[in-house]
């Protein structure tokens, strides 16, 4: 007896990219108007073609408005209870579980953003092309809450704003790029320095946030590597980038000064000091060097 032989993965591939695709309406939802006085909020989508306005009550989870009253069924129900997160959306820029987020829980002037608002079929975002290049999904129903809680990972704003040098090609790009370095040039490092005082590199947290632990990673640098270090910290209201860089000479001290090791991975947690919730960070090397990279690590704090 022959049998028909069904080649799965191919199958699930298909259903996985349907399902990523299906009930897009590719548009950005703005929340003009919530009266939480009154038993039912009138929310307004504006984008593209879509302008209606539906009615709903106050306690209606977030979820069943999307996909029920304004369609944008790529919005998905998993567990309900807010642990898997298939029904992520991002508001005003933070993922929520939309299943636990009743509607008057959205404030006036509030942007949501739904997986329809990611890209078009005909043009996806750099974030929908990643994750379809390396198959960053298996059956594709949670794919539109994975997107938007690596949305707000990627979009945190976090990185390196500023230094004092650098050196030998290297880029301070690098200090909170994924993994360890490759080699001295996947790092920031600068040239000798001959006159007094140090170098450093100013980081911006991606979140205002409380820091537990600290790592300082000098991965492939031996013969250069900073002899000491220490960390500044502080929380920024406003300012461009020059006023940040004139100011972090005052910042508080976080991280007391501490000798380095070459090619090594330096953790500090006791050693930190309580500042409170912080937005940047600066990182004194003392004198001259190289690190590889730097891991701020802890928890985000609500506005």
């Amino acid at each position: 007896m022959k049998m028909k032989i069904i080649r799965l993965p191919i199958i699930a591939l298909c259903f996985a990219l349907i399902l990523f695709f299906s009930g897009c309406a590719f548009d950005i939802i703005y929340i003009d108007q919530i009266p939480v006085q009154y038993e039912n909020a009138s929310i307004r989508k504006s984008g593209f073609e879509l302008k209606d306005e539906v009615n709903v009550d106050l306690n209606e989870p977030l979820l069943w408005v999307l996909r029920d009253d304004l369609k944008l069924t790529g919005t998905k129900f998993g567990c309900g209870t807010g642990e898997c997160g298939a029904c992520s959306v991002l508001i005003d820029g933070e993922a929520k579980r939309s299943c636990r987020v009743p509607v008057a829980y959205v404030s006036s002037g509030q942007e949501i953003i739904t997986v329809e608002g990611l890209g078009t079929i005909e043009n996806l975002s750099p974030l929908q092309k990643a994750f379809i290049d390396h198959t960053a999904f298996c059956c594709g129903y949670c794919t539109p809450g994975m997107l938007a809680s690596a949305l707000e990972y990627v979009e945190g704003g976090g990185g390196a704003i500023a230094c004092s040098d650098a050196a030998f090609g290297s880029s301070i790009l690098n200090l909170t790029m994924p993994g360890r370095g490759i080699n001295m040039g996947d790092g920031w490092e600068t040239k000798r320095r001959r006159e007094p005082g140090n170098e450093w590199v100013i980081i911006a947290l991606g979140h205002p946030g409380i820091l537990k632990s600290i790592e300082l990673d000098t991965a492939h640098y031996k013969g250069n590597y900073p002899d000491r270090a220490s960390i500044q910290a502080t929380y920024v209201t406003g300012g461009t980038r020059d006023s940040i860089v004139t100011q972090s000479m005052f910042w508080r001290e976080l991280l007391p000064e501490q000798k380095l090791e070459m090619d090594a991975i330096h953790c500090y947690e006791s050693e930190l000091k309580d500042l409170g919730p912080i937005t940047h960070v600066r990182v004194n090397i003392i004198p001259d060097g190289g690190l590889s990279r730097v891991r701020l690590l802890g928890s985000i704090v609500r506005e």
